[in-house]
């Protein structure tokens, strides 16, 4: 059996329902604002709760005539406050039919950074910028 690494992937999906969107707003905590949103819900005994969720990035629309590119993208923070890019690409479940989100969470480039492929260099003569023109 292969383990399956859900490294930097999610997927979002409707809320439960008995899940309600209550609330918004800011809250300090140790002096740092976070904003958070209140869901109210309940447990599996049916005991009434309210669960609070900070805020942790930002997706936009994403417009392309790609097919393959997502459907939104923007930025996030991690655990350790470094900036992610985060793109979600729409999806429907084949055996509910439900709409649901597919996340994918990658590095924040630098200004002037490229992931592309080293082969794929604008430098044909020194792909990997070496300064062997032989790329192997």
């Amino acid at each position: 059996m292969s383990d399956y690494d859900n490294k930097n992937k999610g997927a979002a999906f409707a809320p439960f329902s008995d899940q309600k969107f209550i609330l918004s707003g800011n809250l300090d905590v140790q002096g740092i604002e976070k904003r958070c949103v209140y869901i109210a819900g309940q447990t599996k005994n049916n005991k009434k709760i309210i669960k609070i969720y900070q805020e942790i990035g930002v997706m936009f629309d994403n417009q392309s005539d790609n097919e393959k590119a997502p459907n939104y993208t923007g930025t996030l923070q991690d655990h350790l406050g470094e900036e992610m890019k985060v793109a979600a690409w729409k999806r429907v479940q084949e055996n509910t039919g439900n709409n649901y989100l597919n996340i994918s969470l990658s590095e924040k480039l630098e200004s002037g950074q490229n992931n592309s492929d080293p082969l794929q260099s604008n430098n044909k003569s020194d792909p990997l910028g070496d300064g062997d023109d032989i790329p192997f």
